[in-house]
């Protein structure tokens, strides 16, 4: 688990770094686009779609997890662990099969610094 294990304590798991490697964000994406329908159509992005049960539910708990782990501000590791939680989800599937690993996020979770001098516009108080 290379990817988030290597960068655990680190100034640059900020929300604005990547804490994933280049290959493993491109393995993730060819994943999620070969999970596409072949003729899926675009979306305007103007186009109001409501969120699925699932993406509420992965939120709330992203939310709920900064709060339990006494953060500000919900960071992308908390996505990446609520993601991971949700077992019977296609999202998880392709997030371990390139080696993520929620117990190896929630220990960098534990873990790392809280870095509240970069103000993030994600506040977990103003989330769901």
């Amino acid at each position: 688990m290379p990817n988030i294990v290597r960068i655990v304590g680190q100034p640059e798991l900020r929300p604005s770094h990547p804490f994933f490697s280049a290959e493993t964000a491109a393995a993730v994406l060819a994943s999620i686009e070969r999970s596409l329908p072949p003729t899926a159509e675009l979306i305007p992005l103007s186009k109001h779609m409501a969120p699925s049960e699932l993406t509420c539910a992965s939120l709330r708990q992203c939310v709920d997890l900064a709060n339990e782990l006494h953060y500000d501000e919900v960071e992308p590791l908390h996505l990446l662990a609520a993601l991971l939680s949700q077992q019977s989800a296609r999202s998880s599937d392709i997030l371990t099969a390139v080696g993520n690993h929620r117990e190896a996020v929630m220990e960098a979770l534990r873990t790392q610094p809280l870095l509240t001098d970069d103000p993030s516009p994600f506040p977990a108080s103003n989330i769901i």
